[in-house]
Order: C-alpha cells, then structure tokens, then sequence
C-alpha cells in the first residue's frame, strides 16, 4: 500500500511540468502517472492538487548552522541550529541543506564529521549533508609588502604538472 497520493497536480520534473499524480512510499516518489491513474484505495491518505504547483524539495548548498562569529566588537554570536532552521526550511520548500563539518588539526576528516552529526542526529527534521572545511589557527600577520600578497595563493614547483580549470559540459 502507499503512503500518499497527491492527485492531479501540476508536477515539475527535468522534462517540464505536466498534469499528474504522485505517488509516495515511505520517503520514495513510487510512481508518477497519469491523472486518476492511481486508485484512492491504494493510498492510506490522497491529497488533491488541482491547479496546485507540486515540485521536489529544494536544496540549500550553503548553510552555517550552529556556528560561532566573532561580531566587531569582539563577542560571540552563535547562529540558530539544525532544529529550528530545518523547520523554517521545510516551511518554505528547502528539504536538505549542506553544512560544514571542521577537520582541524589533529583530527580525522570522520571525527569531524561524527563531531559535526552531534548537531544533526536525532534534531534535523530535514535531510543533511557536510562540505569538509579544513581549518587550521591562524598565523600571526605579518607585515608583507603588498607586491608579494598579490602573487597567486597556490604555488607549484618546477616539477609540477600545470594546474588547469575547465568548464563542466554544458556550463
């Protein structure tokens, strides 16, 4: 048995959006068919969407979430956490979003991210996933001429193969 049917609605899919019903099992899309396709009966719940927009949730690929800023006086600010912003993202269509797990030193790329989980696990009522950021104290500053700032962060020596960036097809 299904979980839902969302009958009759405008569906958007990678093809263009088209009349149809949508139908869901556990956390999965099952079927997408024609409208009145699908029997009510094989559905514990039937939501109609007539002239109603259904689309995917949406992904937010940059969130900082629990994270501490300095403010420019110097005190902390710590931003709201996985629980009280993945509702406001389910409110407004976003049902994943990316964070950020902290490899600093000392540490594995995993207990960075079953540290970062501490957050996430059992209090995100969204979908997750991490960007690794590398994070390291910083140096002291130093007085360096501007000449030498200017010169390209990455640097390779003679044996070095050349670096190069391409485009991803169709970008």
């Amino acid at each position: 048995m299904l979980d839902l049917i969302i009958h009759g609605g405008d569906v958007v899919t990678p093809q263009g959006v088209a009349t149809c019903d949508v139908a869901i099992a556990g956390e999965t899309i099952a079927a997408i068919a024609a409208p009145g396709a699908l029997s009510a009966q094989a559905a514990k719940r039937v939501i109609d969407a007539s002239e109603r927009i259904v689309m995917p949730g949406g992904i937010d690929p940059h969130v900082h979430l629990h994270h501490v800023w300095i403010k420019p006086d110097g005190t902390p600010l710590i931003t709201a956490g996985p629980e009280q912003v993945g509702r406001a993202a389910l409110h407004g269509g976003t049902t994943t979003f990316i964070d950020f797990a902290y490899w600093r030193d000392g540490a594995t790329a995993l207990q960075a991210i079953e540290l970062r989980d501490k957050d996430f696990v059992g209090n995100s009522p969204c979908d997750w996933a991490y960007h690794i950021m590398l994070h390291a104290e910083r140096r002291p500053r130093s007085r360096v001429s501007s000449r030498r700032r200017s010169r390209p962060a990455i640097r390779r020596s003679r044996s070095s193969p050349p670096i190069s960036c391409r485009r991803a097809p169709g970008a």
